[in-house]
């Protein structure tokens, strides 16, 4: 039987995203632990093919000025290969069944299952969603807002950084 990928994934907040390295249609990729270098939001997404997929990615595609804007990176990592990974501007993680099960993102009967994992800059996860496809994550803009407030408070004192603030106030109004 299968661990529910929700109980898993609350387990991960909080927590400092292991290290991990994979391969992408970008090149080679250092992923996880602390990185100092801004948010990162994988995207565990089963398989491309779908409408579904295609439309939620599009959301983030459409976005990639403003996540570029804050220094968040988006990764995608998909257990198959997707027809035209060359159309995504993010980097892709093609086989990538391992890591949804290293992650916990894995449902009945075994198969991968559909998550976002948003880390801040400090390396620790900061919000974990699941869902058994595309249409159970949150939107684009829920997750950008999750990232801005990831990065809005310091891990050290426990308050927001005023510029982060000022990010959040613009993207809600």
């Amino acid at each position: 039987m299968a661990a529910d990928p929700t109980s898993a994934c609350e387990a991960l907040i909080g927590r400092t995203l292991p290290a991990f390295s994979a391969d992408s249609s970008r090149g080679r990729l250092e992923l996880g632990g602390p990185h100092s270098r801004g948010a990162l939001v994988l995207l565990f997404l089963p398989c491309l093919g779908s409408a579904e997929c295609r439309e939620y990615v599009a959301g983030f595609v459409a976005q990639r000025p403003a996540y570029e804007h804050l220094g968040a990176r988006v990764v995608l990592v998909t257990a198959a290969t997707p027809s035209e990974p060359a159309h995504i501007p993010y980097p892709v993680i093609t086989h990538g069944a391992e890591l949804f099960s290293r992650h916990g993102l894995v449902g009945e009967p075994g198969g991968p299952t559909a998550g976002v994992i948003i880390v801040d800059r400090y390396g620790a996860v900061a919000s974990c969603y699941t869902g058994t496809g595309c249409a159970d994550l949150p939107a684009e803009p829920r997750v950008r807002r999750a990232v801005l407030a990831a990065e809005a408070v310091c891990p050290e004192c426990g308050v927001p950084e005023d510029h982060w603030l000022d990010a959040v106030e613009s993207e809600s109004g």
